[in-house]
């Protein structure tokens, strides 16, 4: 794809107050992003006609899609991967 604008932009503010912005791009990597910038990866994952999300233990009844923490010098890619990957089988 080589238009880099999301072609969906929410603003979001949780309990806190502390507000997020939301973007949705179709893109096929993360490349165009400025990798030392990414903290966290989520990503919806379908199996079927159903996806999977993910129960935290944490914060029990908060439902998130697979994903988490980019390790520093972690591409995004990789980072979704193996959230995919312990999520799944962890129980």
């Amino acid at each position: 794809m080589s238009e880099n604008k999301p072609t969906l932009t929410n603003e979001y503010t949780n309990k806190q107050g502390v507000k997020y912005l939301c973007e949705y791009f179709e893109v096929d990597s993360f490349d165009h992003l400025p990798q030392n910038e990414i903290t966290q990866c989520y990503g919806i994952v379908f199996v079927g006609d159903k996806f999977l999300v993910v129960n935290n233990v944490n914060n029990f009844g908060n439902y998130t899609p697979v994903g988490g923490g980019v390790e520093p010098g972690e591409h995004p890619d990789d980072a979704a991967r193996n959230a995919f990957y312990s999520q799944r089988f962890s129980k």
